[in-house]
């Protein structure tokens, strides 16, 4: 009974072990704004947004800003958030470049991201609340160019 308690005990600091290594290293958190659903909210009233956290990996194979792109076209984690474009939404393209000495992000989102959305939602309210939580998540990014579909959106 002896040998069957100090096991259990053994394998439970172990596995307490592996989890503390675990969510100590290779993760980073990130911050993400996603509008509340509001059924109060007048026309023209800007939307308000609440904050997840989440935790992402330090060194992902598509690069860390890519990553975060996805993840954010995935949509909240919680019922109570609107994602912020259509949930059939994908990237096309994502990639950081120097010009002139300053990081341009240039991303490119699928036409199907506004498909869905209903009639009362603000496209350029949405996109400025993507490029919000970008500028905030990575603070070398000093312009965003962004396509959806093959047309360039301007604020």
């Amino acid at each position: 009974m002896k040998r069957i308690f100090a096991f259990f005990t053994l394998l439970l600091l172990f596995g307490a072990a592996l989890i503390s290594s675990c969510s100590k290293s290779g993760f980073s958190s990130y911050k993400f704004d996603f509008p509340i659903i509001d059924i109060t909210k007048n026309e023209g009233e800007s939307e308000s947004v609440k904050t997840e956290v989440r935790k992402l990996p330090d060194n992902p194979v598509q690069g860390a800003v890519k990553m975060y792109v996805e993840e954010l076209l995935l949509g909240p984690e919680s019922p109570r958030l609107q994602p912020i474009f259509s949930l059939d939404s994908s990237l096309d393209f994502c990639f950081v470049r120097n010009d002139s000495g300053k990081d341009v992000l240039y991303l490119g989102i699928s036409e199907s991201s506004v498909y869905n959305l209903s009639a009362d939602v603000d496209i350029q309210g949405r996109v400025g609340i993507l490029k919000d939580n970008i500028k905030k998540n990575f603070k070398n990014i000093e312009e965003i160019v962004l396509f959806i579909g093959d047309n360039f959106v301007n604020e």
